[in-house]
């Protein structure tokens, strides 16, 4: 296999507050956020909106000039037993960890470690993306700190299940 420099899209945070009518984004509140290029290479602009402003701003937004559009909720804080969060909170190192690799070997167990994390309901799937060398993403929402993630997709078909586990579960010692 080919060494290979993992693509990162830097993605920020979402505000506390409309970017209009600057009402606050409590927990359970839905809103729409935009995403485009800015100027400066590499580095992406986003807006969030409440519902209501995004109906009345969506007759005057030109929605092709914006890389990406979605809605999404404000999600609301659970609490769960210290023992899964201890293996959780691994789990979410260790993915950041692979997302900051250069291998090729990474993009499996970022794969694994995402969907594991979106099954735990700590990262939200948020839409698929293309990216620049044509190959496939997803974009998860961390559910805590509402950092965006975004991971290559991986055919399941091509995963080695039993290397990833002998590696995973060494990391998780």
């Amino acid at each position: 296999m080919s060494s290979s420099v993992v693509f990162q899209i830097e993605i920020p945070k979402r505000g506390s507050s409309c970017v209009l009518c600057q009402e606050h984004f409590g927990p359970g509140v839905e809103f729409h956020s935009t995403l485009k290029d800015s100027p400066d290479q590499g580095i992406y602009l986003r807006q969030d909106y409440c519902l209501s402003c995004w109906k009345k701003a969506t007759p005057q937004l030109d929605l092709e000039l914006f890389r990406s559009t979605w809605k999404s909720k404000v999600p609301i804080k659970k609490e769960t037993s210290d023992l899964p969060k201890q293996r959780d909170a691994r789990a979410m190192y260790l993915l950041k960890e692979a997302l900051k690799g250069d291998r090729v070997d990474d993009y499996a167990e970022t794969f694994i470690l995402a969907m594991y994390l979106a099954r735990k309901r700590l990262i939200y799937f948020r839409q698929d993306l293309l990216l620049e060398d044509g190959q496939k993403a997803a974009l998860y929402e961390v559910a805590q700190s509402e950092e965006m993630l975004c991971v290559r997709k991986v055919a399941p078909s091509t995963l080695h299940i039993e290397k990833i586990q002998i590696a995973l579960a060494a990391k998780f010692k």
